[in-house]
């Protein structure tokens, strides 16, 4: 019997993998092996298939985070460890995924920007504070300000306009962004540990 965790499970991969506006409701009941009557038990329409993905999708990723900071005492560790993790799921996403969220799932998208807010939000804060008390950041700046910054620009990441899809990799975007950062609030301290580890 199909339950509403493999659903979403399956929806996540065929959605990362082609992209959300390719997958049509047929053809995800037939992927499923299940009749669209049958997947229809389960979710009123594509935007609530997708809102649902996106919402598990979210809760998988809070937690797999979550237990990366737990195990990491250095906050530059930390930070590349979640990097490294992101960096996983960017390579196995469609470039359109983003774009048809944004462009026809806007109730979709705005659970990725309430997560952006608060919850990295709330990661980079953190990671910031426990950098600056290890001496890995310098602490000559607003650590609220800086977590709001990163949090804010990660749309910049994945935004067609600053970064078209045929030109840059979402990848090779974020790699760059997370190194910016970290570079740019690491001490001396930070950036000696930096090299050392070979992180840039």
């Amino acid at each position: 019997m199909i339950n509403l965790k493999q659903i979403l499970a399956k929806a996540e991969e065929l959605f990362l993998s082609y992209g959300i506006k390719s997958i049509t409701m047929d053809d995800f009941a037939t992927r499923m092996g299940m009749s669209k009557r049958t997947l229809y038990q389960y979710v009123s329409d594509k935007d609530e298939l997708v809102c649902k993905t996106m919402k598990n999708h979210l809760e998988q990723e809070r937690k797999a985070v979550l237990e990366i900071s737990k195990r990491n005492d250095n906050a530059i560790d930390e930070i590349f460890e979640i990097g490294k993790h992101v960096l996983v799921h960017l390579r196995k996403m469609n470039p359109s995924t983003i774009y048809d969220l944004q462009k026809y799932h806007p109730d979709g998208w705005k659970i990725f920007v309430e997560h952006k807010n608060t919850f990295i939000y709330s990661c980079i804060l953190n990671n910031i504070r426990k950098g600056i008390k290890q001496g890995l950041y310098r602490g000559d700046f607003n650590p609220d300000f800086i977590a709001k910054f990163y949090s804010a620009r990660t749309e910049l990441v994945v935004s067609q306009e600053v970064f078209p899809f045929q030109k840059y990799s979402v990848q090779e975007v974020y790699a760059e962004y997370l190194k910016y950062h970290v570079r740019a609030i690491a001490s001396g301290k930070g950036l000696k540990y930096l090299e050392k580890q070979k992180l840039i």
